[in-house]
C-alpha cells in the first residue's frame, strides 16, 4: 500500500502560491494526527483543515495536537450558532454537551486569510 502526504498532494495539483487557498476536509477515523503531520506546509501557508472530534473521545487528541504542536487556531462550528474559538482542550471538553455525537471544527494558522473569510 502506498501513501502520500497532504503536502505532496497539494503540491502536485496547485502551485505554491495557491496553497493558502486550500481547504482539506478530513474524516480519517482516528488518523487525523498522522495526516496533519504530513500537512505542515499547507498549514503554514494558510490552508484550512476541517475535522471532527468524536463526542466519546474526551482526550480530544486532534484538537490538542493542533493547539500545542502546530500552534493552530481552532474554531468549533455549531449549526445556527457563531463559531467558538477554542483556546484549550479543557474549554472544548466543557463544550461537549452531548457526548453521543461528534463536533466539526476548523483549524488554520492564526493569521490565515482564508480562515478569516470562512468564519
Amino acid at each position: 500500500m502506498t501513501s502520500v502526504t497532504i503536502d505532496d498532494v497539494v503540491a502536485s495539483i496547485a502551485p505554491d502560491s495557491s496553497e493558502g487557498n486550500v481547504v482539506v476536509k478530513m474524516d480519517l477515523e482516528g488518523a487525523e494526527i498522522e495526516a496533519l503531520k504530513g500537512a505542515c506546509k499547507v498549514m503554514r501557508r494558510g490552508g484550512i483543515f476541517i475535522y471532527e472530534e468524536h463526542g466519546k473521545d474526551t482526550t480530544c487528541g486532534t484538537t490538542d495536537f493542533l493547539l500545542h504542536e502546530l500552534r493552530a487556531s481552532v474554531d468549533l462550528l455549531r449549526f445556527g450558532l457563531e463559531p467558538v474559538r477554542i483556546e484549550t482542550v479543557e474549554q472544548f471538553v466543557g463544550l461537549h454537551l452531548n457526548a453521543g455525537y461528534g463536533h466539526n471544527l476548523f483549524a488554520a494558522v492564526p493569521d490565515a486569510a482564508l480562515l478569516k473569510r470562512a468564519l
